[in-house]
């Protein structure tokens, strides 16, 4: 179990995970796409950090991407939690880095949802082949929204305990969202 979440850790910060996006002129919402957060997009390309911290995984947004603006963390507001509705990457940008920021903490946004076994993944994009952060049992999560054509697909987690943000698959938690990231 141990070697698990050591070889965990490493993966988390030596696994890149990243789509190819062309940027359009402005950020528009895509058709049928409702969005959580604040609409936003980057003014300069931008890496999007698992965490809150310039060691996690990156994921990216250009100009012209759509931006959902989820909450800011920590307390001095320095990220913004985002969700790139063009290629579906999560994490952190810099609250310099958007055009518009968050208006809510990520302190105090949901509580309330657990991991049903003993760890899950959370990982940067809808898809199991991204980089991944972790949620561990006792951990506090957040479920945002859904990504996919039901609830029972992947839902978009905060980890109040790590800070790690990403898709988890439904079922690995206790409560799913009812809110859609975007609509497929």
């Amino acid at each position: 179990m141990r070697l698990r979440m050591v070889l965990v850790a490493l993966m988390a910060f030596v696994v890149p995970g990243f789509f190819a996006v062309p940027a359009s002129a402005t950020a528009q919402a895509p058709v049928g796409v409702q969005f959580v957060g604040v609409l936003s997009e980057a003014n300069k390309a931008t890496s999007l950090y698992q965490c809150p911290n310039w060691n996690c995984n990156k994921g990216s947004a250009v100009p012209g991407q759509p931006l959902s603006a989820i909450c800011y963390w920590p307390a001095d507001s320095q990220w913004n939690w985002v969700l790139n509705q063009s290629n579906g990457h999560t994490g952190y940008a810099r609250s310099s880095d958007l055009t518009k920021q968050a208006p809510v903490s990520c302190a105090s946004y949901g509580r309330g949802v657990r991991v049903k076994g003993s760890e899950a993944f959370l990982y940067q994009c809808p898809a199991t082949s991204c980089n991944r952060g972790i949620a561990y049992a006792a951990d506090d999560i957040t479920t945002v929204c859904y990504w996919g054509d039901t609830k029972k697909s992947m839902n978009l987690v905060h980890n109040h305990a790590n800070g790690h943000v990403g898709f988890a698959l439904a079922g690995d938690l206790t409560d799913q969202s009812d809110t859609t990231c975007r609509a497929n």
